[in-house]
């Protein structure tokens, strides 16, 4: 198969695979899975290739080249982790407010009348859940998690 790309449209392939390669490696890093470790090896492989292809295209600025191999430029990979510092910002606050916006959902309300609104919103519990959640995105949005604490 040959695809013609542009170099703009290369450099910015080599950023997306850059990061999805990173997210499956993490992923392998902290899971224990032989479907993720598999996928981690098969997706390093195919980045080695196309790093090594765009190199030789003369991207040495997106990418570089050592005794350990090809990988992308230090100044695409920083650029690459502001991206993911933001995205994991983003999904912590989500899930978190998520988690706990349950965990007060079902605190405040018992379990016959959450089952209740569920059924009227089609299995749905957004609905009832967004004043906990918002209240939530509200806190981060405002103090971050200087405020959270355990309390025992």
């Amino acid at each position: 198969m040959h695809i013609e790309l542009s170099e703009k449209d290369l450099t910015q392939l080599l950023s997306i695979i850059d990061l999805a390669t990173g997210v499956v490696e993490y992923a392998d890093d902290f899971i224990d899975s032989p479907q993720i470790a598999i996928r981690a090896r098969e997706w390093k492989k195919v980045e080695a290739g196309i790093l090594e292809q765009a190199h030789a295209q003369g991207l040495a600025e997106q990418v570089e080249h050592d005794e350990q191999g090809y990988h992308i430029a230090d100044k695409v990979f920083v650029k690459n982790m502001e991206i993911m510092e933001e995205y994991d910002d983003l999904v912590l606050y989500q899930d978190l407010a998520r988690n706990l916006a349950r965990r007060d959902l079902f605190e405040h309300y018992s379990e016959a009348e959450i089952i209740k609104q569920s059924e009227k919103s089609g299995g749905y519990l957004g609905v009832i859940m967004h004043p906990f959640e918002e209240k939530y995105w509200k806190e981060f949005e405002e103090h971050e998690y200087s405020r959270l604490r355990i309390v025992e």
